[in-house]
């Protein structure tokens, strides 16, 4: 993701500006990571592991994808996120409490 989305805002920097800007699709992009058909390892995704990622971030929906029962995930990744949480660092916090 981070190699098809840094560059977005023009610089390629190691941070995705505005990963909502960033069309991310699991299924097209990890392709290339995708483990042979008749193993797995550490090193690539199996079938089953591609589609929990696919599955995971649109959130859960009615059986039909109609309607949006609880709101899914931004595509970005980890470290990313625990920045939006927390923007503070966890020992700035402890020592300004």
């Amino acid at each position: 993701m981070l190699e098809k989305c840094d560059a977005i805002d023009g610089i390629t920097d190691g941070v995705i500006d505005n990963p909502l800007s960033c069309n991310f699709d699991p299924r097209g992009d990890l392709s290339d990571l995708m483990c042979p058909t008749s193993g797995s390892s550490d090193q690539c995704f199996t079938h089953d592991q591609l589609q929990t990622i696919i599955d995971f971030y649109p959130g859960a929906q009615i059986d039909d994808a109609s309607r949006q029962v609880y709101p899914g995930k931004l595509s970005v990744p980890n470290h990313v996120g625990r920045a939006i949480i927390f923007p503070m660092k966890v020992t700035t916090w402890v020592h300004q409490n």
